[in-house]
């Protein structure tokens, strides 16, 4: 198939991922859309690898390298490619679109070249990724759509959950599986037993993420002595109310809470937080805590109750997968967790959904008279979130970080000694890029 010369055609969504890395000036994507019970689901995926800079809004007209399923019609223009409709058939298959920057995709280029991608690269390829899965849904579905809509697989992760934002024919409800990637097939397989071996109905939907592992107090207070970390133990109220006024201005804090949250992005049990009204922070959190570039954008946590008040999204996203528009008179009070677009990939918050993770935000809110905090996910670049307290305390002492709050206990970085704060160069080597 590479080595045809006229395209690109992957038979499943993994490879069409991995294709994606070895080929610039493209995007691929490998979509499936479907509607059932008057609900429309769309899985696939969809990447991109550019080698020039911001182009990819004025592709090259070359019907010879867009391959598509058999049942989809493609238009192309000097524009770009636009999938213009879908067979009305019940089974539509698998789309396979390659966007091209030239007309020619030789076996060498495919293999050899190796030019970087910039950030203008990056936001001309995310401007395609979202007309490409707009298309699919709408073709899907009709011209207008105003049902359910769900998304699987890795598209979601990136850029599926922009679709909808300033849509005029937004659906009444997204539903995004917060383990949208290879880990997600498990709960897809249980499902699945669920309903065929065991004619099992289905249930109110998911209302949290938080089905990992737990640690009691006796287990963060063994991880502690072992650790020979000094800690304070607060009560409930006080534990709340110092974290509260520790986060105002430049601490940063790792939150260590209750069981862990599964999929790819924490949810306030195992988080990095901290005061989204300081822009520093945002610098801070990259370089001496994530060791990442600078740039790279954080999400803030809001309290479900005054998501409106900060931002154009009028739904829950207690995933951390929505991205809406920051209201502009609020982006300088939040520039933490404000992107440079004027959005921000939201988590939402609720008191049923996680209580303590809420009132701590609710605090700070009492404080500051600000419902949003920064929320990242506990650890460095490149490094699994952690999941006991051992790697908690691991992580804390190979970071700035300045407090650990382990369930009810609370570590200073301050009131360490020299040799309890660790080098982190061979921390860091531990673990590659991401």
């Amino acid at each position: 198939v590479l080595t045809a010369g006229t395209g690109i055609k992957v038979t499943d969504a993994g490879a069409g991922g991995a294709v994606t890395l070895a080929i610039n000036d493209s995007v691929v994507a490998t979509l499936s859309g479907a509607r059932y019970s008057g609900s429309v689901f769309v899985t696939g995926s969809v990447g991109a690898s550019t080698g020039f800079s911001g182009s990819l809004t004025r592709l090259a007209d070359g019907t010879s390298y867009l391959i598509a399923g058999p049942n989809v019609t493609i238009t192309s223009a000097s524009a770009g490619v636009t999938i213009s409709s879908f067979d009305s058939g019940a089974d539509r298959g698998a789309q396979y679109v390659v966007l091209q920057s030239t007309g020619s995709l030789t076996n060498e280029r495919v293999l050899t070249s190796g030019s970087g991608i910039s950030i203008t690269d990056n936001g001309a390829g995310n401007g395609v990724t979202l007309n490409i899965v707009d298309s699919v849904v709408a073709t899907v579905s009709g011209t207008t759509f105003t049902g359910n809509i769900a998304f699987e697989k890795t598209v979601t992760s990136g850029t599926i959950s922009q679709a909808t934002r300033a849509n005029d024919t937004a659906p009444q409800d997204i539903f995004i599986q917060p383990a949208s990637g290879d880990a997600g097939g498990a709960l897809g397989v249980a499902y699945l037993i669920w309903f065929r071996e065991f004619q099992g109905k289905r249930t109110s939907r998911m209302e949290h993420a938080y089905y990992g592992p737990e640690y009691g107090e006796k287990e963060i207070e063994a991880a502690l002595r072992e650790s020979n970390l000094p800690s304070e133990k607060l009560p409930d109220d006080r534990l709340i109310e110092t974290v509260a006024k520790l986060m105002e201005g430049e601490n940063v804090i790792g939150w260590f809470q209750g069981r862990m949250e599964y999929g790819p992005r924490a949810l306030g049990n195992r988080s990095i937080i901290a005061d989204a009204r300081n822009k520093e922070n945002w610098k801070k959190v990259n370089l001496k805590i994530k060791f990442r570039e600078s740039f790279r954008p954080f999400a803030p946590t809001v309290l479900a109750e005054r998501t409106a008040d900060y931002f154009a999204l009028d739904r829950e996203s207690p995933y951390m997968l929505l991205v809406a528009d920051v209201h502009p008179g609020k982006r300088r009070e939040i520039p933490a967790v404000t992107h440079v677009d004027g959005s921000a990939r939201i988590q939402t918050i609720s008191a049923t959904q996680n209580p303590r993770y809420h009132r701590l935000i609710a605090e700070f809110e009492k404080n500051t008279g600000c419902g949003v905090i920064i929320n990242t996910s506990f650890n460095v670049r490149g490094e699994p979130i952690v999941e006991s307290p051992k790697d908690a305390i691991n992580c804390f002492l190979h970071t700035q970080m300045d407090f650990l709050v382990l369930g009810n206990c609370v570590v200073r970085k301050d009131a360490l000694t020299g040799d309890q704060q660790k080098d982190n160069k061979e921390y860091l080597k531990k673990f590659e890029l991401d």
